[in-house]
């Protein structure tokens, strides 16, 4: 299941489907996309969650290194190993994604994208203030907005977070992309696209708030002009091009995507505890025949499917469910839990 896959099916269809398909969501953030905001539902919702980052402390000392990130990422999956994280996060580039992928081929990515000119507006200006850990170096490298636009490091950001650097936009590699990721959303229609997906595991959630946006001072305030724009267009012509391919394919469905999720909501809100149970017993039978193999934890002990009585593995999808809205009643259980560790970043 792909975003080819919901791009060419009705938006029920693809839900349905999509029941059973991989027991983690992973979030790529790019920086300014309000991920913030995504990472803190996920987090109350998908537990156990795990932010995969570069520590905020002696954060210029960890960029010294080749890839500071490959390490965050090491380390990440060594510890899915023992916690089994149901949702994560991080600020990743391509090269890290296709690491992930080879070593967690049963995870659903998803990210989101933003207008290219705003979103580099919003990274520069946040990049001023006092919450970026790095605002000293960036202020004496980037002294203004146009030497920022021009460095190359900087340019198209989007698109070398989802294809490699050298990749061209063409529909080849745009099919390509569309295949490796469940979702990809717009900043435009980031709250009924979150719930889009959240109602894909059960009852929708509705982002409750705009965490890290970026506040102007006088420290961070530019003027914003139509040559600014075009110039900032200009220099990122990859992520304008992917950016246009997006809103094509996603603004004619918007309408079919608010449906399915009012649908979902009335559908928790109006029927019996009993319907419920039922398609959520079906669904955890779904879901483990797909995680057939895949360790899993009950009580403090790793086990593998053949180890376990179905109604222990029963018990601990449902309640791993519970964590994404589902309203069910089984006896209790144990079951190891952790979460990652938040850490100062671009929204």
């Amino acid at each position: 299941m792909n975003f080819s896959t919901f791009l060419s099916n009705p938006v029920p269809r693809f839900a349905r489907n999509y029941q059973g398909h991989g027991h983690m969501l992973f979030f790529q953030h790019i920086p300014k996309t309000a991920g913030s905001s995504l990472v803190t539902e996920m987090r109350a919702i998908l537990n156990p969650f795990c932010n995969v980052h570069v520590p905020s402390k002696n954060y210029a000392d960890h960029l010294k290194e080749g890839d500071p990130m490959a390490g965050a990422i090491e380390a990440f999956l060594a510890e899915h190993v023992r916690y089994r994280y149901r949702s994560a996060s991080g600020h990743l580039l391509h090269s890290h994604m296709k690491t992930l992928r080879e070593a967690l081929p049963y995870v659903s990515f998803f990210t989101v994208l933003r207008d290219p000119v705003d979103r580099v507006i919003s990274d520069y200006c946040y990049s001023l203030t006092e919450e970026y850990p790095l605002r000293e170096q960036f202020m004496a490298r980037f002294p203004t907005i146009d030497a920022y636009i021009n460095c190359a490091d900087y340019q198209n950001t989007m698109w070398n977070a989802v294809a490699a650097k050298d990749d061209a936009v063409t529909s080849d590699v745009i099919v390509r992309i569309f295949d490796s990721y469940l979702f990809i959303g717009l900043f435009d229609d980031i709250t009924l696209h979150f719930e889009f997906l959240t109602a894909l595991f059960g009852h929708p959630k509705t982002l409750v708030s705009h965490r890290n946006a970026t506040k102007l001072s006088d420290s961070n305030r530019i003027e914003i002009t139509d040559d600014l724009r075009d110039r900032i267009a200009a220099v990122n012509a990859k992520d304008m091009a992917f950016y246009r391919v997006l809103r094509h394919a996603l603004v004619p469905r918007r309408s079919e995507i608010a449906a399915f999720v009012t649908a979902r909501r009335a559908y928790y809100n109006n029927n019996s505890v009993e319907q419920v149970q039922d398609e959520q017993t079906a669904l955890a039978g779904t879901i483990w025949r797909h995680m057939c193999g895949v360790p899993v934890s009950v009580g403090d002990e790793w086990e593998r499917e053949e180890e376990l009585a179905a109604r222990q593995v029963a018990i601990w999808t449902i309640r791993r469910m519970e964590r994404a809205g589902f309203s069910l009643t089984v006896p209790p259980y144990r079951t190891t839990r952790a979460s990652g560790v938040a850490s100062k970043g671009k929204t």
